[in-house]
């Protein structure tokens, strides 16, 4: 009988897939299974060491606490494929000799002590999270050691002066000049993601790098709290250039309406535009105007992200963009048009809805939209109007400074309007409405494979022994508002079992999965101003499987 590696390679993979169910997300359990299989041979060693050492984000602990001598380092490191690295606490003296020759994926969470290392011919993505300080001396080498680097992060997310006395001090800092020949070198770049906390000097200096060669076929480009009156001559003259460009995101910047018109004009001539997203305000008939003149702008997109007031919105949503998939709308919407609109999506699969103020708007003291309490009540035109998008699998509609209210929407309607919606995974509405416990289990019952079910509007519960038992099967995210008429000593107790009736999964459940918060009966309002709420109480509580925690939660302009 032949052995196993004289076996054809077609056999070997077939039973080699067998070991593990996701190569890219081992568990425990995974771990300790390709263990014993290592002992076997050297050809089990060397193929298990590669699923073992494929992934890694515990580099620097691993080696200080086994104690590799520097040939045995050199055999795992060379199997490492993505490195999600802890930076700060990074023994340098234990890999500054090393070669991660297989290394493709590089993420550096801290202040580093060097990066050379890391600097392979294989290496195609680097990103820098939570600080950025390489020389100029490691940039060039990186145009040298890694001409196939096709994808650049830079964003650093947090001040991390308080560990900085672990890196070495950076006597050869990266500048303008640097960094933008940095860029012209990287001839394989493809993706962008820059600024955060990076100085403006250097963002700038970046998008100027960019040669009209390299910005022809640039695919992502993704700019993050920047300075737009600085950047705006780069950037136009980096999108004039752009032919393939198939997404654009400007995260969290704010800028006049001039900009944001000669910036759209530029985002409405890319025919290979498939996401878009712009967190700054739209206003007036900036929309309007770019529009004019052109047949179909923007009609290739197939995710959409963007805030503003009403009339702008509308006018994007109005174009013909049957490729939509994913919306993520933050509308102020005083006259109830937004819905309506919307239904012409037939499309979309992931609507994510936040109506309110937007951040920056101007609200005078004679105006009908003024942020406050009972500030939106829903219509039946209204919630029927998104009964159209029929093939959603995530619907999240949320309030943003008000009230969202539908004081008619029974139990037999909620479950009427959820019918709509036969492929739906994802749910999170926080609409204050008179849906009961009752309403929800007949939901259940309609939608049994449902994963996330987040409800705002307070459930009145009393002290029961005949917990309800919806039809859930797969539900691994539950989040509800519950007026208990007990008392507290009861409350947790009760909230355990009725979370455990809600997730079928519960099998480890622990008392830190359950989180029970105390809650106004309007989630708007100080409590101060109702001081009779005190039973409410907020259920938050998460499935946990075997992989690990469950994580599904949802944010406006979540990435």
């Amino acid at each position: 009988m032949a052995s196993f590696p004289h076996l054809p390679r077609e056999l070997q993979q077939n039973i080699l897939d067998h070991l593990v169910v996701d190569k890219t997300n081992l568990t425990l359990d995974d771990r300790k299974r390709l263990l014993s299989p290592m002992r076997v041979n050297s050809f089990w060693f060397h193929h298990c060491a590669d699923i073992l050492w494929s992934h890694l984000s515990n580099l620097e602990s691993t080696f200080a606490q086994m104690g590799f001598d520097e040939e045995r380092r050199q055999l795992y490191v060379s199997k490492i494929r993505i490195l999600d690295l802890h930076s700060a606490r990074l023994y340098f003296d234990l890999i500054e000799n090393l070669k991660f020759s297989s290394l493709t994926y590089l993420k550096l969470r801290g202040p580093h002590t060097g990066i050379l290392p890391f600097l392979q011919p294989n290496l195609k993505f680097v990103q820098f999270h939570g600080t950025f300080n390489s020389t100029r001396r490691e940039l060039d080498q990186m145009v040298k050691l890694c001409p196939n680097l096709h994808e650049l992060q830079i964003a650093p997310s947090r001040d991390c002066l308080d560990r900085s006395v672990i890196a070495k001090p950076n006597l050869d800092p990266a500048d303008p000049e640097s960094f933008s020949r940095f860029i012209r070198g990287c001839q394989q770049i493809r993706r962008l993601t820059i600024g955060n906390r990076l100085p403006t000097s250097l963002v700038c200096a970046a998008v100027a790098g960019i040669q009209p060669l390299i910005a022809r076929q640039f695919e992502e480009l993704v700019l993050s709290q920047v300075d737009t009156a600085a950047l705006s001559h780069d950037l136009f003259n980096f999108l004039d250039a752009c032919g393939s460009l198939r997404k654009f995101e400007l995260r969290d910047s704010s800028g006049d309406q001039n900009f944001m018109y000669m910036l759209l004009s530029r985002l409405a001539d890319l025919t290979d535009l498939r996401h878009l997203r712009l967190d700054q305000d739209l206003q007036d008939d900036v929309v309007d105007k770019v529009l004019q003149g052109r047949d179909t702008p923007f009609q290739n997109l197939q995710s959409l992200a963007i805030k503003g007031q009403m009339s702008p919105i509308s006018d994007f949503v109005s174009l013909s963009m049957q490729s939509l998939t994913t919306l993520q709308l933050w509308v102020d919407d005083p006259a109830h048009h937004i819905c309506p609109s919307l239904s012409r999506l037939k499309n979309l699969t992931y609507l994510n809805l936040v109506i309110g103020a937007v951040p920056y708007s101007r609200w005078t003291s004679d105006s009908r939209y003024m942020p406050g309490p009972k500030d939106w009540q829903a219509t039946s035109e209204d919630i029927f109007a998104l009964s159209a998008l029929s093939n959603l699998h995530s619907l999240i509609i949320q309030p943003s400074g008000i009230n969202l209210t539908a004081p008619w929407l029974t139990d037999d309607l909620f479950v009427q309007w959820m019918n709509s919606f036969s492929h739906l995974k994802h749910l999170e509405i926080n609409l204050e409405c008179p849906v009961a416990l009752s309403g929800i289990v007949a939901f259940s019952n309609s939608h049994p494979h449902l994963q996330t079910f987040k409800f705002m509007s307070i459930l009145t519960i009393d002290n029961r022994i005949d917990l309800p038992s919806p039809n859930f099967l797969d539900l691994k995210q539950l989040k509800l508002y519950l007026d208990l008429q007990f008392s507290d000593d009861y409350a947790h107790s009760y909230m355990r079992n009725l979370s455990g009736n809600f997730i079928k999964t519960l099998s480890s459940l622990s008392t830190n999965d359950l989180r029970i918060e105390s809650a106004t009966g309007d989630a708007y309002l100080p409590p101060d101003q109702i001081p009779n709420q005190s039973h409410v109480r907020v259920l938050d509580v998460r499935a946990v499987s075997r992989n690990g925690s469950w994580k599904g939660s949802f944010r406006p302009f979540s990435s």
